[in-house]
């Protein structure tokens, strides 16, 4: 996506709800393993990702606009 060799349109129409589950879930954890192994590239791209495809969920709903929306069971 990043190259542009998908669409990331695309990208959101398939699997947008698992990204952005999974980061809003996962984010915590893998912010602290790079801040402790000094890592910062450490799953980079699934937070480009998430950031990519939040942000078409946001110009689609803006009432979303800076909340999380990961169902959390």
């Amino acid at each position: 996506m990043k190259r542009g060799f998908i669409d990331v349109a695309i990208v959101d129409d398939l699997m947008s709800g698992q990204v952005v589950s999974f980061w809003e879930k996962f984010r915590p954890i893998y912010v602290e393993a790079r801040r402790r192994r000094n890592w910062p590239q450490l799953v980079e791209w699934v937070e480009y990702l998430y950031r990519e495809v939040k942000g078409i969920m946001e110009k689609q709903n803006p009432t979303l606009v800076g909340k999380d929306v990961a169902v959390v069971r």
